[in-house]
């Protein structure tokens, strides 16, 4: 599943969204330097696992722990408290 790199904390926490409005957020991966709009390809992703990912722009290979509280659905309005954790179904693309 492909996503861009839309927003790099201070502290390296980097934010890709994917076509579907999902957004996934991850620590910058020690010996990479991610960019913002940095194409990405998440490989098998999923709900608290290590993920392989590849940078298409910078043509470099790693992998990131996600966790399920880091994977957030854009089409959930933000409320106090509550969780944005998309269903399976959409996080693997309807």
């Amino acid at each position: 599943m492909n996503g861009k790199i839309v927003s790099i904390t201070q502290e390296r926490s980097c934010h890709a969204q994917l076509p579907n409005d999902i957004l996934i957020v991850f620590p910058e991966p020690i010996g990479h330097t991610l960019k913002l709009g940095d194409e990405l390809c998440f490989d098998e992703l999923g709900f608290d696992i290590d993920v392989s990912v590849r940078n298409l722009s910078q043509d470099t290979d790693f992998k990131v722990f996600v966790a399920a509280s880091n994977i957030h659905d854009l089409r959930i309005a933000p409320k106090h408290g509550e969780s944005r954790t998309p269903t399976r179904n959409r996080l693997y693309g309807s």
